[in-house]
This record gives structure tokens, sequence and C-alpha cells, in this order.
């Protein structure tokens, strides 16, 4: 797979990651702070989470854990 592709399919699992942190969020009645807050992180953490940002980390993390069957 060449690198064009590649880094099109981390945006793509990216976007899609920030959109299940979304509706997770939303379904467990939550908002961003009071997430942030049982996270112990700020609100605009989770806020750049669902906008698909700072999450370069966690979907290596992600794939890590999948990878290790964690």
């Amino acid at each position: 797979m060449t690198q064009r592709l590649q880094r099109k399919s981390v945006k793509h699992e990216i976007a899609a990651l920030a959109a299940e942190i979304r509706q997770v969020r939303t379904r467990l009645s939550l908002t961003q702070g009071e997430l942030a807050e049982r996270l112990g992180i700020s609100q605009q953490t989770v806020s750049d989470w669902e906008k698909g940002q700072r999450l370069r980390q966690v979907h290596v993390a992600l794939r890590l854990a999948r990878f290790l069957a964690l």
C-alpha cells in the first residue's frame, strides 16, 4: 500500500473513531465536560477528539491493542 493510501486510510479511521466517541458519549447522556471530568482530562481534549484532532496517538494505541489482542 502506498503512503498516500495509508494516510487516507488512517484519516478515515480517525474520523470514524471521532464519530464513535461522540455517539457513545451522547448515548451515555454525558456532556463533553462530564466525560472529561470522569477521565481526568480537559473538556477541550474531548472536543478535539470528537473533531478528529489529537487522535493520532489514540489511533496508534488502538491498533497496537488490536494487534496484541488486548
